[in-house]
């Protein structure tokens, strides 16, 4: 049989799209979170699971475990399967022949929905016959770690799926035959520790993994600071330099009897040593509560959650709010939209301000990490004279919502009156990292508004919530404080230009380089919450410019090492100013 010369071509073309694309099937470097994949393999240590094949499937709205069941608590319904506590009910199928009192020792399929180590609720147990151990889930998080030359390890992938660490070589076997860049990503899904406590990446989070009891959870964070502090006062005449060390060691203690109800205490103690030239020199101790609260799941099955004690609230990037808080808190999640109100105060611990503030906030977001659309409003009210009663209105945008893009876009509207002055300032605050990696490039601007000295009875100042800590990971291991190491300002009367470049130089191990610029909206002899110990001169409205070096690492497993440098230097808001500098080392050791 003939072909036509377009029909000779068409063949060609099919030939090699077919080719290209299987060969593309077979390359680890299309994996991407968000991908639902099945690993084969075995359960290593704890929650390490070695993986020798993986395929990429179409999205599921269950997790499967296979595996051999190592024991059996038929009063509580659950067993456990590779290292995950799995909940039966009256909802669960059962393979024929099966029931939960004959299953330890024996080969199973469970399917159902991951919610946390302890938090699995099978909809289906079905006998399995020898073969290799499987996890199927949505990758949730993925790192390529180049070969050990030393240790002549190959290259290999390292996956979260379903709170399993999953160790995959790249000479393993990727069992996809056809091209999986048509499959859909599966949408984030919100996990827990194995004492309950919600994960996210934050470095605050206690994972409480040490198991006491069926019911009882430890864990703890041991950390140290040290920081030198040379010429605040932007004066090199004068000797009021400062160096400051701080040691705390926080525990957690959970409780959680059943999968609706939770205690959780967390004490604190720190202990704070400051040493001032030309100064008084001061030293602190003393314990405090951390958290302290009672959670019910679906209280009276109206698919609220209700919280009530002292408890931590983090908006992730920390611009609205980052504080630990006495009061009650009500969340109900929907498929699509999360809703949080709560009705808070600080009993101790905390600023005067504080203690004398009840906080009405109100929190709807799409219940997702990593593409986060929020609205909110934080209303505080102190009734002391005079009465400050501000209200903020906000929006957020924060995510990936571009291909290794990391944006963020923050506005909010200051409204209510401190005694009888009329609040209308705004604020917003956008940017960008863009991740090729190992490099990471940083663009962002922020703006705060001003006060309009015609105007008497109305404040046109932007102020944040006052709850705020304004720090979050650019890219990189640890966090930085993104509006400066430094300076660390309140967005008050002010505009910060920010501009960073980081590089991955190790699994883990990072190190970043930040450059502020500062100016007041309005020239005035006053800065917003800053770690400065000079006023500007309420003239000029340059204030000066400022470059951080951060580096940071977590490769050694439960630790975390930082050390920061910063150097300010004063604009013509500080005439004759001279530079200020701020070198810093932190570790943590969590457990």
């Amino acid at each position: 049989m003939r072909h036509s010369p377009p029909q000779v071509v068409l063949l060609v073309l099919f030939v090699l799209a077919l080719f290209t694309s299987r060969a593309a099937a077979q390359s680890f470097d299309d994996l991407r979170v968000g991908h639902w994949v099945e690993v084969k393999g075995k359960l290593a240590e704890g929650r390490r699971f070695e993986a020798e094949a993986l395929e990429v499937l179409a999205p599921d709205d269950q997790n499967v475990l296979i595996g051999t069941v190592d024991r059996v608590d038929v009063d509580g319904g659950r067993l456990f399967l590779l290292a995950q506590e799995v909940h039966v009910s009256d909802k669960t199928d059962w393979g024929e022949g099966l029931s939960l009192a004959k299953l330890e020792g024996k080969r199973v399929k469970a399917q159902g929905r991951y919610r946390g180590p302890t938090k699995f609720s099978a909809r289906s147990i079905a006998a399995r016959g020898s073969g290799r151990d499987r996890i199927a889930g949505r990758i949730d998080a993925l790192e390529r770690r180049p070969a050990d030359a030393a240790t002549g390890a190959p290259a290999a992938l390292e996956l979260s799926i379903a709170g399993y660490q999953v160790v995959l070589s790249i000479t393993g076997k990727l069992e996809n035959e056809d091209s999986f860049a048509a499959l859909a990503l599966a949408p984030e899904i919100e996990f827990e520790t194995a004492s309950g406590e919600t994960f996210a990446d934050d470095e605050d989070v206690i994972q409480g993994n040490l198991r006491l009891a069926d019911t009882l959870f430890l864990g703890g964070i041991v950390e140290y600071k040290g920081e030198r502090e040379d010429g605040f006062d932007l004066d090199e005449g004068t000797s009021q330099d400062s160096t400051k060390q701080r040691l705390s060691m926080r525990l957690q203690l959970t409780w959680r009897p059943s999968d609706r109800f939770r205690v959780l205490a967390s004490p604190r103690f720190e202990f704070e040593d400051r040493r001032r030239i030309g100064g008084e020199d001061t030293s602190t101790g003393k314990p405090h509560w951390n958290e302290l609260y009672a959670e019910v799941v679906d209280v009276l099955g109206t698919g609220f959650d209700v919280t009530v004690g002292r408890q931590r609230f983090d908006d992730g990037r920390e611009w609205v709010y980052k504080k630990n808080l006495d009061g009650v808190r009500l969340v109900r999640a929907w498929e699509a939209a999360r809703l949080e109100l709560s009705w808070t105060t600080l009993v101790d611990d905390g600023s005067d301000r504080d203690k004398h503030t009840s906080n009405l906030i109100g929190y709807l977001s799409n219940g997702s990490e990593k593409r986060h659309l929020a609205l909110y409003v934080v209303d505080r009210r102190d009734d002391r004279s005079p009465r400050d009663y501000p209200i903020h209105f906000g929006a957020r945008a924060v995510g990936e919502f571009l291909p290794d893009v990391r944006s963020w876009a923050e506005f909010s509207l200051l409204r209510g009156y401190t005694d009888d002055t009329n609040l209308r300032g705004y604020g917003f605050d956008f940017g960008a990292t863009w991740k090729p990696d190992p490099w990471r490039f940083t663009f962002g601007y922020a703006f705060g508004s001003g006060d309009d000295d015609a105007t008497t009875n109305t404040r046109e100042a932007f102020h944040q919530t006052g709850l705020q800590r304004n720090n979050d990971k650019v890219g990189g291991a640890t966090s930085v404080r993104y509006y400066g190491e430094l300076l660390d300002p309140e967005l008050s009367n002010l505009t910060v230009l920010t501009f960073g470049v980081g590089y991955e130089l190790a699994r883990k191990t990072s190190v970043e380089v930040l450059w502020h610029r500062y100016a007041q909206v309005v020239a005035d002899a006053s800065l917003a919450d800053t770690n400065l110990e000079r006023s500007p001169d309420g003239i000029a409205r340059g204030l000066g410019d400022e470059v951080d070096v951060v580096f940071g690492t977590k490769a050694l497993s439960g630790w975390e090492f930082e050390v920061v440098f910063g150097r300010f230097d004063p604009g013509a808001a500080f005439p004759g100013g001279d530079p200020a500098w701020l070198a810093a080392f932190q570790t943590r050791l969590q457990f």
